[in-house]
């Protein structure tokens, strides 16, 4: 494609992930205000059956245990996307609860979080840091495709930006077909987007010595986006039980999202220092920042879930995720500067 075409497919892809935050924000204060947020107060593991998940935990002011629900039972979600959005203390939320060959219907209201109520101001700061982060990504994207669209990597490093900007919006999307069926695929294809453009980025920039140039590096290239397209491909059918069950009973025993994500960062992160060490002068000072900033977004966010949960389990969770809000602004902070004051990009 001409240049002119691929700034305009750019653009308009910076253009959906700006709808797709605008739908989002309304429904901001349900990061952090207690008098609209809400929990069921439960944890549940992956789904077995394609569509229940096992309860493994219940609080002690959970609805559903106050209904009788119990560990070791199943629960069906009438809306998908109850499973995973920010719930409203003020919503009815519909449930089917099995116990062996046992089912019934239930009607719950989430109760406040005791999370957000003991901590209204670190969440609020929190989500405050993960908002500018997402504008600022999204405005460094449209930067360098209005500027470098006839540069690959550049193109490549635009789209990461762009699925960085959008990382988790369906935890704030209201309930309704969109949420509930739409937004498996959407979060799907915006984590391969982000990945394999970040991947493409540090094995080929900087163009004139590239490490894209080594046939071995092309084909670890292409076997890391054959297993990401498969699995983010099948991933949304997974998330809404629709898979055969021996390959729903394959993608559950693998942790795609773990591997993944550790994937990218042992391919990306190397290249760029390989990069790095063989540059000079400024090419080597851009690469610094190139590897400081986004090297550190990247690793951060690569942890293995269980990291997550276990830190959040000894009750480090909101001090956990205001860490991660902060690296990841002050590296956003960081790239723009370094693109704005050292040329980190030619932007004309």
């Amino acid at each position: 494609m001409t240049t002119n075409r691929w700034r305009f497919v750019l653009l308009m892809l910076a253009l959906g992930c700006a709808a797709l935050l605008a739908y989002a924000t309304p429904r901001s204060p349900f990061a952090y205000d207690s008098a609209m947020r809400g929990t069921l107060g439960l944890g549940y593991g992956p789904k077995e059956d394609g569509r229940r998940y096992p309860i493994t935990r219940l609080d002690a002011t959970s609805p559903l245990g106050v209904a009788g629900a119990r560990v070791g039972d199943r629960i069906e979600f009438d809306h998908p996307s109850d499973g995973w959005r920010f719930l409203g203390i003020d919503e009815d939320i519909g449930v089917t609860l099995s116990r062996g060959d046992t089912t019934r219907h239930l009607q719950v209201r989430p109760v406040a979080d005791p999370k957000i109520v003991a901590n209204p101001l670190q969440q609020q700061v929190t989500h405050l840091l993960f908002r500018a982060s997402q504008l600022a990504t999204l405005a460094l994207g449209v930067l360098i495709a209005w500027r470098q669209a006839s540069s690959a990597p550049m193109r490549a490093l635009a789209v990461a930006f762009f699925g960085m900007s959008i990382v988790g919006l369906f935890t704030f999307w209201p309930r309704g077909p969109f949420n509930d069926y739409v937004a498996p695929f959407v979060n799907a294809a915006n984590v391969f987007a982000l990945d394999v453009g970040f991947v493409y980025f540090c094995l080929t920039y900087p163009p004139e010595r590239s490490n894209w140039n080594s046939m071995g590096v092309r084909r670890l290239f292409g076997i890391y986006l054959a297993a990401m397209a498969i699995y983010w491909a099948l991933f949304p059918f997974q998330v809404l039980g629709l898979l055969p069950t021996p390959l729903r009973i394959a993608m559950s025993a693998i942790p795609g999202d773990d591997l993944f994500a550790a994937a990218t960062v042992l391919i990306a992160v190397p290249a760029l220092a390989w990069s790095w060490y063989r540059a000079t002068r400024v090419m080597r000072q851009r690469l610094a920042w190139f590897g400081l900033c986004m090297g550190a977004v990247a690793a951060l966010n690569s942890l293995p879930s269980a990291v997550g949960i276990w830190i959040d389990a000894r009750g480090y969770g909101i001090v956990w995720n205001m860490l991660i809000g902060i690296v990841t602004f002050i590296a956003i902070l960081g790239m723009g500067w370094a693109l704005l004051r050292h040329r980190l990009i030619d932007l004309g």
